[in-house]
């Protein structure tokens, strides 16, 4: 079985029941005294590591090409997600959504002038082992603090279990239900939301399945030339060739198949929905998440605009969408938003 993605952290003073739930032990004297140091130190180390981590995840970033490497990043994510569901991939979507809110928080015209720089799977392998340090550092900390506030009241720990949460969990619902539930809410609103907005709120969740039918007609194309099954992978029995051999294989399909900035998504999307140009012109813009238009993030619990906005908007018009096929989980959130904003809807 693969370790888990943020790793296995199960914190001092703690002891995990057949439920999977957390429970604090209640030691005395001396053991009290040897789990709460160990705990203030894991507390501390992590205060530390993490704002390193975050510079040594800039300086990176800095040297590529930020949106090829964040779009790159998903498809990884998305193969590591396939290949190990449960325990082994959580938080790692949360970690890339992350990621994408550091790219989108860098100054716009230093994006740009990167666009275009050529691929190099070591800083994707790079990139990829960094965030999954970050968000272990995180973790860590989060629950050492948990557990060191264990005398807090019941609604306390409720909403740091809660935030925990909002930094890691991005589980996925069930589509089929999501969809209906989103169309219900939202069919009442088509004529308003035209009327108020030049697009129905539906016409969201129909721009992101047509463009994921796109990139996986794409995909399809290129894993097929490439041979791309995965049953033709030989593996070293050295462990650490074993890990590299993996990823080296998940990068060259992470190059090929991911996401690419798109000249005319509008047009694009026009030609594969029948919807007029016009209403997806607006929709995307109300979907997207301009570069440069975020605060530098320092946690997984900033608010970050690219979890219900996760379409990245250039000055020129183009349009990047590494992964349109996860939106039905947000689409909900990303339509109560919009109707926030305007007293008609």
């Amino acid at each position: 079985m693969a370790e888990p993605y943020l790793g296995s952290l199960t914190p001092p003073g703690v002891m995990i029941s057949g439920h999977g739930v957390h429970r604090l032990q209640d030691p005395t004297g001396i053991r009290a005294a040897e789990i709460e140091g160990r705990l203030r130190a894991q507390i501390a180390d992590a205060q530390q590591r993490i704002p390193e981590l975050l510079s040594e995840i800039a300086d990176i970033t800095a040297s590529a090409d930020p949106l090829t490497l964040y779009s790159q990043s998903q498809v990884v994510a998305d193969l590591i997600r396939s290949a190990h569901p449960g325990a082994a991939g959580f938080g790692i979507e949360a970690l890339t959504e992350f990621y994408g809110g550091l790219v989108t928080a860098m100054p716009e015209h230093d994006v740009l002038d990167r666009l275009g720089r050529d691929f190099a799977p070591k800083l994707l392998y790079l990139v990829a082992g960094l965030l999954r340090e970050y968000g272990t550092a995180e973790h860590q900390l989060q629950q050492s603090r948990i557990i060191m506030d264990h005398q807090e009241d019941s609604l306390t720990r409720a909403r740091r279990f809660l935030e925990f949460e909002h930094r890691f969990d991005r589980m996925t619902g069930y589509p089929v239900q999501l969809r209906q539930i989103f169309n219900a809410v939202v069919g009442s609103l088509a004529g308003r939301s035209i009327k108020q907005l030049g697009y129905a709120l539906s016409d969201a969740l129909t721009a992101a399945d047509a463009y994921h039918a796109v990139l996986k007609q794409r995909s399809d194309v290129i894993r097929s030339q490439l041979g791309v099954t995965g049953d033709g992978l030989v593996l070293p029995d050295n462990p650490g060739e074993r890990l590299l051999t993996l990823f080296a294989s998940r990068a060259h399909v992470a190059a090929s198949v991911a996401a690419p900035l798109e000249d005319d998504l509008p047009g694009l999307l026009a030609e594969r929905t029948g919807l007029p140009r016009e209403r997806l012109t607006a929709v995307l813009k109300a979907l997207a998440t301009p570069l440069g238009s975020q605060p530098e993030l320092q946690t997984l619990g900033d608010t970050n605009a690219l979890r219900r906005r996760p379409v990245i908007g250039l000055p020129d018009g183009r349009y990047l969408w590494p992964r349109p096929g996860d939106f039905s989980q947000v689409a909900l959130d990303w339509a109560a938003d919009v109707c926030q904003l305007d007293d008609d809807l």
